[in-house]
């Protein structure tokens, strides 16, 4: 069959292409809310697409549809005030707690309240929830270096030198404070700057070993007793305090707020190696979130609830 005969076939191809192959448009309508919108048919080499028409619209605005997006706060009275510049009636604070990294946001398009008992499609709206503004709180550089601290055997030289830096960290003795039931339940003897100052400047500690055992003659049961005690260098016992107070913010510009310290050392061969253990140090954090949480709350008098979105 030659390339003549073939001629009509193509042309009525090529005719129904062009006919059907065109841009062309129509309106969509949402069932639930009544919606009429446009949508575009576009031809391509894959086939006819459907795009909307606004995103073609948005470019022609001169002004945003709606407010949306995340502004980053980097103090919590400029979430403060952000928050009371852009709040509604349908915005809410959440405040995530989380140890590494605590955060507090504030959602301005947040959903509507459910108000009675007749179902959520007839007492709310769903919102976009977009509209947010967020505040990092920042963990203080006091509480990052006693956290850092927390738990590890040090060296004399380098105990030394920690508390000669963080001197002023250390709270002065208060006999008050002996009071309290950390301090009774741990039978501590409480420490105070001058105190901890005079062990930052070195202490000499040397452990005697007495071994003891007892025999009962008349039932031939022998008891062993072992005992280490600790002198200082002139062979007097080594009284050596075993809690001290800091007083710290948990975040930066943040108040501060007492904490226990346990003291301990451990002497091995010649050397004395020191730690320290903050005391209830997740309490003192959650107590320290909540608090800035419910000041924010207080300042822009929005609801807060704790968790993330």
């Amino acid at each position: 069959m030659s390339n003549h005969e073939n001629e009509p076939g193509a042309a009525v191809v090529a005719a129904i292409m062009e006919k059907y192959h065109q841009p062309g448009s129509c309106d969509v309508k949402d069932p639930n809310t009544g919606l009429t919108v446009p949508v575009l048919f576009v031809p391509g080499v894959d086939g006819v697409t459907v795009k909307s028409v606004k995103s073609f619209l948005d470019e022609w605005r001169t002004r945003p549809e709606r407010m949306r997006g995340t502004t980053r706060l980097d103090t919590a009275q400029s979430l403060i005030d952000h928050a009371n510049r852009f709040k509604n009636d349908q915005s809410v604070l959440f405040c995530h707690a989380d140890r590494a990294q605590p955060s507090i946001r504030a959602i301005y398009n947040y959903d509507d309240a459910v108000a009675g008992d007749v179902g959520l499609a007839a007492a709310a709206e769903a919102d976009w929830n977009d509209h947010i503004g967020a505040y990092r709180l920042p963990l203080s550089e006091e509480w990052q270096k006693w956290l850092g601290v927390h738990g590890k055997d040090l060296e004399a030289a380098d105990f030394a030198e920690f508390l000669e830096d963080h001197i002023l960290d250390v709270m002065p003795y208060d006999a008050a404070a002996e009071r309290e039931p950390i301090v009774r339940a741990l039978g501590g003897k409480l420490a105070g700057a001058d105190t901890v100052m005079a062990l930052s400047r070195g202490v000499q500690v040397f452990a005697t070993n007495e071994v003891q055992t007892k025999i009962n003659l008349s039932s031939g049961e022998a008891t062993l007793i072992a005992r280490e005690e600790h002198r200082d260098d002139k062979g007097a016992p080594v009284k050596i305090p075993n809690l001290l107070r800091v007083c710290i913010p948990v975040f930066d510009q943040g108040d501060p707020v007492p904490v226990f310290v346990r003291l301990r050392y451990r002497v091995r061969g010649s050397s004395v190696r020191w730690s320290f253990m903050l005391h209830d140090v997740v309490r003192v954090f959650d107590t320290a979130v909540r608090a800035e949480a419910e000041r924010v709350a207080a300042a822009t008098a929005l609801p807060l609830l704790f968790g993330s979105l």
